[in-house]
């Protein structure tokens, strides 16, 4: 059995660009319908969200 050393250390920026990015989202569903910062943001949310959630895991 693997043994843990502790929970992972909490990274604020990474909640604060995932608010950005849950922002860009919003942003581009109602008023810059016609870029692409809405799929960005949606990239970014997933990836960083994968990456605190195994991060859990561990």
């Amino acid at each position: 059995m693997g043994s843990k050393t502790g929970p992972a250390q909490h990274i604020k920026g990474f909640d604060g660009l995932r608010g950005i990015s849950a922002l860009a989202v919003i942003v581009h569903h109602t008023a810059l319908t016609g870029t692409y910062i809405g799929d960005a943001a949606v990239y970014t949310f997933f990836v960083l969200s994968g990456f605190l959630i195994m991060g859990l895991l561990r």
